[in-house]
């Protein structure tokens, strides 16, 4: 069931409400140099600050709870549920409501919230992208066919496998320069079985792929 717009702007409110509370909490810690039990427990539970990396607004766990129910709206919204995991939204959401609704000061309304759930998903469509996946397999000891198709599946024997990994490491070369160990690794991995099938997965993020 999808949520309500008052449900929407309701659980905006409330994460608001807990970081006001928190932030109180944290001046009564820099006051009396002593944590709350609450904030301790709540240290955990934060949201990337929008203007400093190195910064947390703490919320609590409720409130990224609501969080991540309106991260799975905005993905359902922009029809990219079953393709990007609540991970790569839920806390770049959050920085956008506190960049839009605290920092500029915009109206909590249906117009800025939709625009808000709206450049979450843009961002997190950025992660969607096609996966390709080589899963080593025994099946023959026959020298040819070098390799062969089932669908959307191709088979190579290890010589075809090689020469196509070959030119994948040397089109990503500057993310594999230096790394010898995985090179190596891989290498005698694979190396010990006969076939090795590829197959690509469209439209999906590093989590769902």
């Amino acid at each position: 069931m999808s949520a309500s717009k008052a449900k929407i702007e309701e659980d905006i409110h409330f994460i608001f409400s807990e970081r006001v509370r928190f932030a109180r909490m944290e001046q009564e810690w820099f006051s009396t140099k002593q944590c709350p039990e609450e904030l301790r427990k709540a240290f955990m539970w934060g949201i990337p600050h929008p203007t400093d990396n190195n910064n947390k607004l703490v919320v609590g766990r409720e409130a990224i709870a609501r969080l991540e129910n309106l991260a799975a709206t905005a993905l359902r919204r922009a029809g990219i549920q079953r393709q990007v995991d609540l991970s790569e939204v839920r806390m770049p959401l959050g920085t956008i409501l506190f960049r839009k609704f605290a920092l500029e000061r915009r109206p909590i309304d249906t117009k800025n919230i939709d625009r808000a759930l709206s450049e979450a998903a843009k961002l997190a469509a950025r992660t969607i992208k096609a996966r390709t996946h080589f899963i080593p397999c025994h099946l023959m000891h026959a020298e040819k066919p070098f390799e062969f198709t089932i669908g959307p599946v191709r088979f190579m024997n290890q010589r075809t496998f090689r020469s196509r990994l070959a030119g994948l490491i040397w089109q990503h070369r500057s993310v594999y320069r230096g790394d010898n160990w995985l090179r190596r690794e891989s290498a005698k991995y694979y190396g010990s079985f006969g076939w090795i099938a590829e197959v690509s997965i469209p439209c999906c993020d590093k989590k769902n792929r």
